[in-house]
């Protein structure tokens, strides 16, 4: 009987298992091997400003009695109101826009945003307009709405003005008072905007009721004067970046 030596059977066993790794090898076609890639870990800051009135910021007013004007030159203060002129019935609307560029494309870091508006302190001062906004007013509560499509502050009038969405808006209760503060969570309707590429397009208010004359409300904005500037809109806002 032939002798079964060890060498034998260690050459019976590696050799198989030599050509099943090279098998492998050659049926993945791994021909060089799979770099690991260390990804770094990215800390974010924690941010709590206040955005307020720079020069790329815009205002415009459009009025239903003058469809085809432009307001851009006595834009002192952003107003919506509902009265008349030598008897005859108008609306007006505001547009505003803020500068949003310092916070992250990517939604998810921001916190809150919330905008504080100053109503007119003094709606009788002819700087703002004269005497708009003075009447008996009755229920001021107003509409701040998302824009949804581009404008022009020098072009915009009550027959061109912008695309605001169905479902951003906000309601903003007011008592009846001319002077007020208000302080308007608007988290929802800055994220939606940065999210679709429209941050700068702003907002809009007006009058909930568009219907009752003396419904007014004059919001101070930054290009107010100097001494009431101070009241000019404020976003304070908190993200992570």
């Amino acid at each position: 009987m032939k002798e079964f030596s060890f060498s034998s059977l260690f050459s019976f066993i590696i050799i198989p298992v030599s050509l099943l790794f090279t098998a492998c090898y050659q049926k993945c076609n791994c021909s060089d091997p799979v770099p690991i890639t260390a990804t770094k870990k990215t800390t974010l800051t924690f941010h709590s400003d206040t955005i307020t009135y720079t020069s790329a910021s815009r205002y415009a007013r459009v009025n239903s009695f003058y469809p085809t004007s432009n307001w851009v030159s006595q834009m002192n203060c952003l107003q919506a109101n509902v009265g008349t002129v030598g008897g005859n019935f108008l609306i007006t609307r505001g547009y505003f826009t803020m500068d949003l560029s310092s916070l992250p494309a990517d939604t998810s870091q921001i916190k809150s945003t919330v905008l504080v508006l100053h109503s007119n302190f003094d709606a009788a001062d002819p700087y703002y307009g004269g005497n708009q906004g003075t009447g008996a007013v009755t229920n001021n509560s107003f509409y701040l709405s998302r824009i949804i499509s581009a404008w022009n502050d020098t072009t915009i009038t009550w027959y061109n003005q912008p695309t605001v969405s169905s479902t951003d808006s906000i309601t903003v209760a007011a008592n009846g008072s001319i002077n007020q503060v208000f302080t308007i969570d608007i988290t929802s309707l800055v994220k939606k905007a940065i999210a679709l590429g429209q941050a700068n397009y702003g907002f809009r208010i007006r009058m909930i009721d568009e219907t009752t004359e003396y419904n007014s409300i004059n919001i101070i904005t930054g290009v107010s004067k100097p001494s009431d500037r101070i009241y000019a809109e404020k976003l304070g806002v908190q993200y992570y970046k």
